[in-house]
């Protein structure tokens, strides 16, 4: 088995050594953060740069996943629809059924202004 060691000695020249990444920097406090690791030339060999950015991925999934609970209760509201067409009694209570949409509505909306605010932050 040969050693890394071993295996650096005999590269060509042009290859450089590469700093280990430093686990303690890949986590941070700041909320919808992530830390980004960026490497980079710094002479004799290639190390790394450890950049806050915001969590794209986790706005993202949050808005799919409010998007989700909203089209869930759509069968709720057409069995409202189809109730008053027929005169019949609502099956649902239409006006909680409607603040409760709506909430959703307003967080995804905000939601989505937050990841258009954090899309222009990094810009």
């Amino acid at each position: 088995m040969v050693s890394v060691i071993e295996q650096a000695a005999e590269l060509p020249t042009i290859y450089k050594p590469v700093d280990a990444i430093d686990e303690s920097k890949q986590n941070t406090d700041k909320e919808g953060y992530v830390v980004r690791i960026v490497p980079y030339d710094a002479g004799d060999r290639i190390s790394f740069r450890y950049i806050e950015v915001p969590d794209f991925q986790k706005v993202v999934h949050e808005i799919e996943r409010s998007k989700e609970v909203l089209a869930s209760s759509d069968y709720k509201i057409i069995k409202c629809y189809e109730a008053a067409l027929i005169g019949s009694e609502m099956p649902y209570e239409i006006k909680a059924l409607h603040n409760e949409r709506q909430l959703l509505r307003d967080k995804i909306n905000e939601l989505e202004a937050r990841y258009a605010s954090l899309y222009d932050d990094t810009l």
